[in-house]
């Protein structure tokens, strides 16, 4: 873990992501996903994830900040297709004295693509991630 990227966990965090790490499956879309852009079908073919467990789950992972939508495309049939990555890069737990810390490595490329798409004067893409800018207000 790098110094300057390396954040102290919420305590309203912990809880997403203990539960990320201790469910096999969104282990899987969080490994997938941490240096790559990856669609929910890439997901899916790469981790062999059911596809309704996968959207499930990655919306959950979305919402709790842990995942990021880097590039949304409108398909040929008019449906958008959101490309995701980890928020986090590392993850660090330490159990001691009936304490529970939580320290991460933040994705720094992910947060770099998040702050240029909100700072641009076309981010219609990310209307969730803006107006929540929930995978972004916690690494302060």
């Amino acid at each position: 873990m790098s110094l300057d990227t390396i954040i102290n966990i919420p305590d309203h965090l912990k809880q997403s992501i203990l539960a990320v790490l201790a469910d096999p499956e969104m282990k899987l879309i969080l490994d997938v996903t941490t240096y790559t852009i990856k669609s929910v079908n890439d997901i899916v073919i790469e981790t062999r994830i059911s596809r309704t467990s996968a959207y499930r789950k990655i919306n959950w992972m979305y919402e709790q900040g842990l995942l990021g939508i880097m590039h949304v495309e409108i398909t040929d049939d008019g449906k958008k297709m959101k490309f995701f990555q980890s928020t986090l890069k590392s993850i660090k737990v330490n159990y001691e004295n009936t304490q529970i810390t939580v320290d991460a490595e933040q994705n720094i490329d992910v947060m770099r693509r998040v702050a240029q798409k909100f700072f641009s004067s076309d981010n219609t893409d990310y209307p969730k991630t803006i107006s929540s800018m929930k995978s972004v207000k916690w690494y302060q």
